[in-house]
Formats: structure tokens, sequence, C-alpha cells
């Protein structure tokens, strides 16, 4: 994805500010805040996003969406009459010590008030420094690991919320789902077997883990068990040979790198398999959608944020603003800047932070992408219902549609483009 579709001077406009200068290497900015609120103490925002990474159009998209939240409010008035301040840093790849580093720089030398971030860092590197500053701050991915370290003592955590629900919720939407497409007769399996491919990675071993668990217990069997040191994959053709020796009726890749997850697509496709391709968040990725275009027609995958319609009063302004349509993450970061916003208005003063965590933890608000209620026990969105929707997707024609949970499909499962070319070969 090119930010080139965005002038500076469109950019500026967004950003909400007068004046905008870029530190060295474009990773920050600093805008003058004119209009309602000028000349009142700011509300810094720092905003920590991997803008150069290999998820880069993720992180760009998140970015953006921030920005967008912070234009809103300001034309509206600021925070209880402060104007808003964005302060922009690029975490790459969310390596532990560039989330240090960049975290480090927002609080000491820039003297943010709160951060948002689309992704932290997997091992959570930046939370002892989070909570050690007392800095407000909420982020949208990791969530299991965010889950495994705040669950055994949330109050030793209290500055540091989620915007995405439990992701134990990965290990049992799809295979729930594929339960009933069976009982239904919609999908008919030619057996009952699942190739798996993970790597070492904790997003990727944790869904993986629960996935495996569901369908075993649900009488699959996982036929071919591929653990891969590292995301980067040069050549599937050995994974793919014992594939194609054993077909299974599912191939699940946790591998969420772009590039490989495509290249298995397109190497699976030189002699495909009567088999689902599900291939976790890559679908969700600019680039993966780039480069697969409409080969990647019939692609299943779960995603913890749900999609909102084509003519959704955000999408449309997301669209006109940016010249492009948003990720999830250019959807849900819109939702996490109203989350700070909300709970500083409901300190009563936007710079006492204490107050400020307190109200995250209290807070119940209707967002774009649904109801944001924290579980006291994960400082986690309550998922599933009323709450947080985690649903079931296909790709078609380079869209992402919803499957399940019924009450928001738009459209129902159909087979792949490969299916029935691999079953009658």
């Amino acid at each position: 994805m090119s930010e080139k579709k965005i002038s500076r001077r469109k950019y500026l406009a967004i950003a909400g500010g007068a004046v905008a200068v870029a530190a060295v290497g474009g990773a920050a900015y600093y805008l003058g805040m004119g209009g309602p609120g000028a000349g009142k103490r700011p509300v810094k925002i720092g905003i920590a996003a991997g803008l150069t990474g290999r998820r880069s159009g993720v992180g760009v998209d998140s970015r953006d969406a921030v920005l967008l939240a912070i234009k809103e409010i300001n034309e509206a008035g600021g925070i209880l009459g402060h104007p808003v301040e964005p302060v922009v840093e690029d975490t790459v790849d969310q390596e532990a010590g560039m989330i240090t580093s960049v975290f480090l720089k927002l609080i000491e030398r820039e003297g943010v008030d709160g951060i948002i971030a689309h992704w932290g860092n997997n091992s959570c590197a930046e939370f002892d420094i989070v909570q050690e500053k007392k800095i407000p701050y909420i982020s949208a991915g990791a969530a299991n690991q965010v889950e495994a370290v705040i669950t055994p003592n949330p109050d030793a955590y209290s500055y540091i919320y989620m915007a995405v629900p439990s992701y134990k919720l990965y290990g049992t939407i799809f295979p729930e789902y594929i339960s009933i497409l069976e009982k239904e007769g919609k999908y008919k399996p030619i057996n009952h077997k699942i190739a798996m491919i993970s790597r070492a990675f904790e997003y990727s071993i944790f869904i993986t883990e629960g996935l495996t668990k569901t369908f075993t217990d649900m009488g699959w069997e996982i036929s071919i068990k591929e653990h891969l040191p590292s995301a980067k994959v040069e050549d599937w053709s050995s994974v793919l040979s014992k594939i194609r020796s054993d077909p299974p009726a599912l191939i699940i890749s946790t591998m969420t790198d772009p590039a490989s997850d495509h290249l298995l697509l397109k190497q699976f496709l030189e002699d495909p398999t009567p088999s689902l391709l599900y291939e976790q968040a890559s679908p969700n990725d600019p680039e993966f959608r780039e480069m697969a275009g409409n080969d990647a027609d019939g692609i299943v995958h779960v995603y913890g944020i749900q999609k909102i319609p084509t003519d959704h009063p955000y999408r449309v302004k997301y669209q006109e603003n940016f010249g492009r349509d948003p990720s999830p993450y250019g959807i849900i970061s819109y939702d996490q800047m109203m989350m700070m916003k909300i709970a500083m208005e409901n300190a009563g003063d936007p710079f006492n932070r204490e107050a400020v965590a307190k109200a995250l933890l209290n807070i119940d608000y209707k967002g774009v992408m649904g109801r944001f209620v924290i579980d006291p026990k994960t400082h986690l969105p309550k998922g599933g219902g009323e709450f947080m929707p985690f649903p079931v997707y296909q790709m078609w024609n380079q869209e992402n549609m919803m499957l399940y949970p019924f009450e928001v499909a738009e459209q129902e499962f159909k087979y792949p483009h490969w299916y029935q070319k691999a079953l009658t070969k």
C-alpha cells in the first residue's frame, strides 16, 4: 500500500494541525494546533505504529485512523477544551528493542499523556515502562500474550488495556463453523484430516494449539504438522509434496506473513488438492491482497475484528480522506483513540493519568467495531455476543466477506475456485 495517494496538504488537514514538521526518517510528526482550544495545554497522544516494517500497510492504516479521530475530536473542541496533539513514531517490526526505544522516547522526550499502538511487542516488552511511568496505554495486538501476562495480577498492569478480545476464540470459532456447515450439508470434506502449518511465534503457536485441540476433540486428525523456524519461507515445495501425497480436507497456516502466505497459495495452485485453505491474518494485509489478487478467492480465515459495511459512514469518510479502503486496523485504531478520549473525559481531567486508567477499566463504549466493555480480569474487551464479534471470513474479489456468526454474515460459504478442478483431476 502506498502513501502517495495522500498529498502533504491533505495529510496536514487530516492530522488537524496547521503546521507539521517531520522528524529524521519521517517517523514522528509534531502538529501546531489551531481552532477550538488553541492556547490551552495540548493533550499529547503517542501513536506507535509499524510504518516501515513487513506489515507497514497495517501500520499506516492504524496511524491514519488515529489521526482521523484526532481531527474530529479537535474540530469538536478537543478533550475537555484541550486540543489533541499526535506524536507518531515508527515501531518497524515491533521488536523488543525498537518498542522499548520508541516508548521511552514518547514518554521521556515527548511527554505524551497516553499511547495508542496497533500492535505492541509480542513479549509485552513495553508493559513495565508504561506501568512504571503511569501512562494510559491501549493496544490492539498480541492479545494472547497480554492475557497471559495480566491475568495473574491485573492490578500490576493498571495502565494497560486492549481493544481486541481474547484470542481463545481463534481456537473455537472456525471449527464450530465447519461443524455447522458439515451438518447442514453445505460443506462435504474429503476426509477429516488437517495439514497444520505454524511457526516459532507466540501468536502462531497459540492459535495452532487452540485449533488443534478443538478439531481433535471433534474427531479430526492432524495428519501433517509443520512447525517452521521463521516467517520467511522461500519455497513451499517440500511441505506441498506431503500435502499432495496425502490430501487433507483443511490446510491451515498460522504463519501470518503476507509474502510467505502468498507464496504458499501460489505454489499450491500449481497443483491444488481438494482442500480448504485457511491463512491466519494475512488476508487482512493490503500487501497480501495486492500480491494475490483473485487467486485468493475462497481462502478462509478468522479475525478478531469485524468488517463494517461498504456504505458505513466511517468507511466512507476514511476513503474520502485517504483515498483507500481501511484494513481492520484502519478502523479499530479509530475506536482506540475514541476510547482514550472518553476515558479522559470521564476522568474529568485528561492529565490525571491514574483517573484516566481507572476510567478505561470501566469504559462502556459502542464503537465502529462493536461494544467495548473491559474484562477486569484480563484488561481485554469482552468478545462475542453483544460485545466484540469474532467473524469467520472468506475472500472473494480481494474482499474479506463475513460468513459467521450468521447475524453479521454477508454471504454464504462457497467452495474455492480450485476445489472442483482438484476433485476431478
